[in-house]
């Protein structure tokens, strides 16, 4: 491919001599990656489009005539990738839905996947390297025929210590030094250095439609609607491809109720959602971290149904908090609270740990049930259409189809015991979640007390301030009608000034009582 000779105030057309050529290359000889040596002259963008496109035709040309012998290479590299990686390490790849961005973990595996990747997830709770991962996770096994392209990516780069001479400055890198895409895109990927059991194996499915030797390529049509709204690609994107079109996040959601949104930074889409907002003319503002609090863009003056679009496009982490917008005035003539069993109700339904908790029961029960299905029948099919012979030439078709009838017998009680060990995991969940549901009670009975008698208390101080108001007031008339000394007036301003601080600390009380209601109830997860 011809230098770019060019300086960096020429746009099109650059004219050079062969003495202006770097030092490396002033001799002009034909190298593996550089056959036909440019030597001088005229060169314009025209020339380099006509590079390019001529090297793309000889590449379809080159794949057209010999496209047997690429089939077959392709073949024995995925048959060799499978082979080499079924006793050597790392046998997997995890992908953790818990990161600090789980679009970009999305985001990552959906490239992956549009390059032919395949991509697993678990359907219930698993061990690898002596660590457990829950149902959900993403895992890339290596015993796969694109597996390389995952190691390539996933893998860490180390450059070579290259030096332009002995304890001389380091060569400079012609391009990049490293694509290793879990540093680029902050997505958290752990290798796994053991081989994988049939117990574990069994928890994976596969995502996106199974192979298909008879598959046609995918004709990619791109379109004005967004097909994946949550990625950063535009139009029919990723989802062009089956495979990677099947690798989507967990829904957006919003915990707790309020007026307005929190929302975190970490997240790339945080800065898509904020952009939305101010198109539909929310306002948005910056919440420094303070102590344990986190920052986050406080988005406000956005309708209840716009909220729930914008974080389902999205893709908002679960838990996108709720800010309470709330002045914390007093309004004890004005507000109404409701009864204990619709309090309780509301905590049941709006509580983050326990929606959390509802959660963890539900993908335990299914869990339960993929294992118990396993005992069914399962029914497959094989085929394989090929070549077989030494020379090109004379090639003899093979091929070999069957139908596969799977009935599970007996494999030593292995199911059984996964099935008990499952439904201890139910159990578990079961028993914190009506841990919580008693707390939630507990809590919402507690905060209910304590706001009526922060009520009544509050009550009491506002009449002893109107008394003692009074009190000053009938202080001064004597002292003005001159049947009072001084001293009658001064203890009354010193009443006053006590009555007022015990109204200020009713009503932090009462407000601090308010709070923790609103807690119980899970109707606030932060307050400003």
């Amino acid at each position: 491919m011809p230098l770019r000779i060019g300086g960096p105030s020429e746009t099109t057309t650059s004219t050079r001599t062969a003495a202006q050529l770097p030092e490396d290359y002033k001799d002009v000889r034909p190298t593996a990656l550089y056959l036909s040596p440019w030597v001088e002259g005229k060169w314009s963008l025209r020339d380099a489009v006509d590079v390019m496109v001529t090297a793309s035709i000889a590449t379809l040309r080159y794949g057209a005539k010999f496209k047997d012998d690429v089939l077959y290479n392709l073949y024995q590299a995925g048959r060799d990738q499978i082979k080499l990686y079924s006793t050597k390490g790392p046998f997997a790849y995890i992908i953790p839905q818990d990161q600090r961005d789980v679009i970009a973990a999305v985001e990552l595996l959906r490239r992956l996947a549009f390059g032919g990747v395949r991509i697993s997830q678990l359907t219930a709770a698993a061990r690898f390297d002596d660590t457990m991962y829950p149902g959900g996770t993403w895992i890339i096994r290596t015993d796969r025929e694109y597996a390389a392209l995952a190691r390539e990516v996933l893998d860490i780069q180390k450059y070579p210590d290259l030096r332009q001479s002995p304890g001389g400055p380091p060569e400079r890198p012609y391009d990049a030094a490293g694509w290793t895409l879990p540093l680029q895109m902050d997505v958290r990927v752990i290798p796994v250095a053991q081989p994988l059991s049939d117990d574990t194996v069994g928890r994976l499915v596969a995502i996106g439609p199974g192979v298909s030797f008879k598959s046609s390529p995918t004709r990619y049509v791109n379109g004005e609607t967004d097909a994946a709204a949550f990625d950063s690609v535009p139009g029919a994107g990723f989802n062009s491809d089956p495979a990677a079109s099947a690798i989507v996040p967990p829904p957006g959601r919003i915990a707790g109720t309020g007026s307005a949104l929190a929302v975190d930074p970490a997240a790339n889409n945080a800065f898509r959602a904020i952009n939305r907002a101010w198109k539909e003319g929310a306002g948005v503002q910056f919440r420094a971290a303070n102590g344990s609090r986190q920052p986050r863009y406080i988005v406000t003056g956005l309708p209840a149904d716009r909220q729930t679009d914008l974080v389902r496009a999205l893709a908002m982490p679960v838990g996108t908090d709720v800010v309470l917008t709330d002045s914390l005035s007093n309004r004890i003539a004005a507000e109404a609270v409701a009864d204990e069993a619709t309090l309780v109700a509301q905590a049941l339904r709006s509580r983050p740990d326990l929606v959390a908790e509802e959660e963890r029961v539900r993908a335990a029960r299914q869990g339960l049930s993929a294992i118990k299905a396993e005992r069914l029948p399962s029914l497959g099919l094989v085929a394989d259409d090929g070549v077989i012979g030494k020379n090109g030439a004379k090639l003899l078709n093979t091929y070999t189809w069957g139908l596969q009838v799977s009935v599970p017998i007996f494999d030593g009680f292995r199911r059984e015991a996964r099935v008990q060990e499952q439904q201890s995991v139910v159990k578990e969940a079961e028993i914190r979640q009506r841990d919580l549901e008693q707390q939630a009670h507990a809590d919402v009975r507690g905060a209910l007390i304590d706001l009526g008698g922060a009520r009544e208390q509050l009550a009491a101080a506002t009449e002893r301030l109107r008394l003692a108001e009074q009190e000053l007031a009938q202080a001064r008339d004597r002292f003005n009608a001159g049947v009072a000394g001084n001293a009658d007036v001064v203890n009354a301003s010193l009443a006053l000034t006590s009555s007022r601080m015990l109204v200020n600390d009713a009503e932090t009380l009462y407000q601090l009582a308010r709070v923790a209601l609103a807690r119980a109830t899970g109707s606030v997860t932060t307050i400003r």
